[in-house]
């Protein structure tokens, strides 16, 4: 018998852990949409995702003509992926890329992520996807427009 909530998704036992991380997490896979006119109700204009062995890009979704354009990476290696986080505590880390290294906060309770920038219209969310992946989100919000998604998906290393 479950004691959880009319239509709740979640089993007694089974909460999400928003305990914190630990660890270096590098990035794998980062998909980014674009919406025609940089509104969202105008619709998708592209989505791009970026792997570690290629990129794929779909655009004209939802018309009668819509293409996929797929892009492999001659002569990659994993170890060229210089993003990463590295979560230090339950509330803190840092965030690295090829040439710069940033602090962040972080709580996984909320989603909130935080590494200092300062532009009023982006918006972050971090998930913990699994025992090993967590997802950044990012967007760009004026409220009127969205103009783009961004989501980068880091697995531990």
């Amino acid at each position: 018998m479950s004691c959880g909530k009319p239509g709740s998704t979640v089993k007694p036992g089974n909460s999400p852990d928003v305990s914190g991380l630990s660890g270096k997490y590098a990035a794998f896979k980062n998909a980014d949409t674009m919406y025609a006119d940089n509104i969202r109700s105008h619709g998708i204009f592209e989505i791009e995702v970026l792997t570690l062995y290629g990129d794929t890009t779909y655009q004209n979704i939802g018309t009668a003509h819509p293409t996929v354009s797929v892009n492999i990476l001659q002569n990659f290696s994993p170890d060229m992926i210089a993003d990463t986080l590295t979560f230090n505590s339950s509330t803190a880390g840092i965030e690295s890329g090829k040439n710069a290294s940033y602090p962040f906060l972080y709580s996984l309770g909320s989603g909130k992520f935080d590494d200092g920038d300062t532009d009023p219209n982006a918006i972050y969310k971090l998930t913990k996807i699994d025992a090993s992946t967590v997802k950044l989100v990012i967007y760009g919000f004026d409220g009127t427009y969205t103009s783009d998604i961004s989501a980068t998906f880091y697995k531990k290393l």
